[in-house]
């Protein structure tokens, strides 16, 4: 009895106990990259969303600059029989204006490019981490199955055992009590 106390302790203490361990290890270093990839998308994610206000603010300025080109282009640059030097200005400002805009939400553009990139590399990374991350629990999973086969096993044999035992005691009664009736 002792023996099969002993055995099944072992085999729930000791049994595959540094994998326990290194599980146990890999795990929490798992889950900590798992939070540093989360903390990181979200940071990526405020970042495209701050991007991409810019983007709009900038795309209703060009409307907006669009708009007084077309006004001022309907004005025209001669009056009564001169040019209007500062009608000429005002064209050249607005149109080097207009440029340097497109060439913003050009830019502002790739730099959402950019930052999508990296959400999906993080996307990827975590996913990664999610599948090395079942793997463990699966290996889990077998370890624990193996142990309770082992306890299984260790049951089955002490049930064997007394089974065993108590036919024995009970074949020893009868023997003692047939021997005392034939006295």
């Amino acid at each position: 009895s002792e023996e099969w106390r002993t055995q099944m302790h072992d085999t729930l203490v000791n049994h595959k106990r540094e994998a326990l361990v290194q599980h146990k290890t890999q795990s929490a270093n798992l889950q900590k990259q798992l939070e540093a990839v989360s903390l990181e998308r979200d940071g990526l994610e405020h970042r495209k969303d701050k991007l991409l206000d810019e983007l709009n603010e900038m795309e209703e300025a060009i409307k907006s600059l669009e708009e007084q080109i077309r006004q001022h282009s309907n004005k025209s640059a001669i009056t009564d029989g001169r040019v209007n030097v500062a009608h000429a200005r005002k064209k050249k400002r607005l149109d080097e204006e207009y440029e340097v805009l497109l060439e913003a939400v050009h830019t502002k553009r790739d730099q959402i490019s950019d930052v999508d990139s990296k959400i999906t590399a993080c996307n990827d990374r975590r996913q990664e981490k999610e599948d090395a991350m079942k793997a463990l629990e699966r290996q889990l999973v077998e370890i624990l199955v193996e142990q309770q086969k082992r306890l299984l096993g260790i049951l089955t044999e002490a049930g064997r055992a007394a089974k065993i035992y108590g036919d024995a005691v009970k074949a020893d009664k009868r023997a003692e009590d047939a021997l005392h009736d034939h006295e």
